[in-house]
């Protein structure tokens, strides 16, 4: 099995949300052999901004042993197309991947 992290996010303090983008990142992960081994979310946080204590989080966890982050959508990682792809970068140069969830495949530059 593969080891993979899961990371949510809502604009605003939407706690359905954020269940419903978890349910279905558990569900891909599920059907495509992945093991969830941590879960971050960020409930009333801007898809603008890298200041997310989840995000952070996450970030400083990025030498464990997960390969993998799934995400719903692109939007729930950064909004603003330089920011996802800086960020993105940082976690391709440590090894990991981005998996989108609803499209079922893998993020790439």
């Amino acid at each position: 099995m593969k080891n993979a992290v899961i990371y949510a996010r809502s604009a605003s303090f939407n706690e359905d949300s954020l269940r419903t983008q978890i349910v279905l990142c558990k569900k891909f992960a599920d059907d495509n052999g992945y093991t969830v081994v941590r879960i971050f979310a960020d409930n009333n946080a801007s898809g603008m901004s890298a200041k997310r204590p989840a995000l952070q989080r996450l970030l400083k966890d990025i030498n464990s042993s997960w390969e993998t982050v799934i995400i719903l959508d692109h939007s729930r990682f950064f909004k603003e197309p330089r920011k996802y792809i800086e960020y993105m970068l940082k976690l391709n140069f440590a090894g990991k991947r981005i998996i989108i969830a609803i499209e079922q495949k893998e993020a790439l530059l």
